[in-house]
């Protein structure tokens, strides 16, 4: 799947990557030491109602109130002077349109050679529409007190998450982990569960997608690594697209939910690059899980999915489309396959990064391969979600000896 390709081609154009940042929803920003507008995406002009020529090397006193310009002022001073990342978990304020804001902002000091300074580079996720889904929650379920515990325990973990990104992870790693579910919500939708997920660099281009709807537990694994360092915002944008075309729709099936991905890739993808000179693609699974008819509904493109049978430790792997996104539906039709499930079945998802793991192991070929990945599920089905990932684990550790990862890697196991 990947092919030797010079360093240089790595390095992504600074118009492309303007661009890519202009597609993206959330506001991105950058500011000089001086804390004047060097660079704001649309979404940033769209909140401050202005045109580009009329931020540029303006501060936020020209926007905002006396009291948000000054709070702003003193936490970018702190992460000049401390060289430190600073996420402030719920922003709120009022926009220059007097629209009431909350935000997710994470702001990071970065060098600027053509400036020879360091500047503030910050990026804001509107999580209104979250913060009304957790109140709603809260209201409904506050007389519950096992409910109410488990939620304190959300708050708890988020707050140490934090923490601890805070002062270790770079930019780019931090920004990733906005979009991954979280994890109290994966056990609570996926009990009896794992997910081993390696990145091979702090930018990856692997992520997965939880999501539950009408008591239907939507699925989803995404491989953006063949855009080397564009992975990041490519798998940003493949969220967006997820959620968009999640938000306030009837029941859809896999194949509808890849039919509208690979349409809002192209949408998006086609104002910055020529499509048909792009070799790059995005390899996606999804699976629509509903437990109490014990089915699945899945549909594949480029990425494998297996099931195993408790009963007769069969392992099924159901038909996908081998091509990845974005492409010309004209020449390929995305397939749904509906399989009858049991109980104590289990279902793995997965990118190509374990199966494409270079080993140096006797009797085996340059790479691990997907029939030894059947063999050696098949082999620690039986075990518990926990001993299968620590197994899983420890294998991968050992063929990859003292190899470098080739790539991301990502396996989702599910028991029934």
């Amino acid at each position: 799947m990947k092919t030797d390709i010079a360093a240089s081609d790595l390095v992504l154009n600074a118009d492309t990557l303007i661009k890519i940042i202009d597609k993206l929803p959330h506001v991105v920003f950058l500011k000089d030491s001086k804390h004047r507008f060097l660079l704001a995406n649309k979404a940033c002009l769209a909140m401050l109602n202005a045109k580009g020529e009329d931020v540029i090397g303006k501060t936020d006193h020209s926007f905002f109130s006396p009291s948000y310009a000054k709070y702003a002022y003193e936490l970018e001073n702190s992460i000049l002077k401390n060289g430190e990342n600073k996420i402030v978990r719920e922003e709120s304020f009022t926009d220059p349109m007097g629209r009431e804001q909350v935000m997710k902002t994470i702001r990071l000091p970065l060098f600027i050679p053509e400036m020879h300074e360091v500047g503030v580079l910050g990026i804001s996720v509107n999580i209104a529409m979250e913060k009304e889904l957790e109140e709603s929650i809260l209201s409904k379920n506050q007389a519950l007190e096992h409910q109410k515990e488990e939620i304190e325990g959300k708050r708890k973990s988020a707050e140490e998450l934090y923490n601890k990104v805070k002062t270790s992870l770079k930019f780019s790693k931090v920004f990733q982990d906005t979009i991954l579910p979280n994890p109290v919500t994966v056990k609570r939708l996926l009990p009896d569960s794992f997910i081993l997920y390696k990145p091979k660099t702090i930018t990856n281009g692997d992520f997965y997608w939880v999501r539950e709807k009408d008591g239907l537990v939507y699925m989803a694994t995404i491989d953006c690594s063949e855009f080397d360092a564009g992975g990041t915002f490519i798998s940003m944008l493949c969220f967006d697209i997820l959620a968009e075309i999640l938000k306030g729709k009837e029941r859809l099936m896999p194949s509808e939910i890849l039919y509208e991905l690979n349409e809002g890739l192209k949408t998006n993808l086609e104002q910055c690059v020529d499509l048909s000179k792009m070799d790059e693609h995005v390899y996606v699974n999804v699976c629509v899980l509903d437990k109490e008819k014990y089915c699945i509904e899945h549909s594949g493109s480029g990425a494998p999915m297996f099931i195993v049978n408790k009963k007769t430790n069969f392992l099924l792997e159901p038909k996908n489309e081998k091509t990845g996104l974005p492409f010309d539906e004209s020449a390929y039709k995305f397939v749904d396959n509906r399989i009858r499930i049991e109980k104590g079945d289990s279902v793995y998802m997965m990118t190509d990064g374990y199966a494409f793991q270079k080993t140096r192991r006797k009797h085996e070929k340059d790479i691990y391969g997907y029939e030894n990945l059947k063999e050696l599920i098949m082999e620690i089905s039986d075990l518990s979600m926990e001993n299968q990932y620590k197994f899983l684990n420890e294998i991968f550790l050992e063929i990859k000896g003292e190899e470098e990862q080739t790539d991301d890697l990502l396996i989702i196991g599910v028991r029934i």
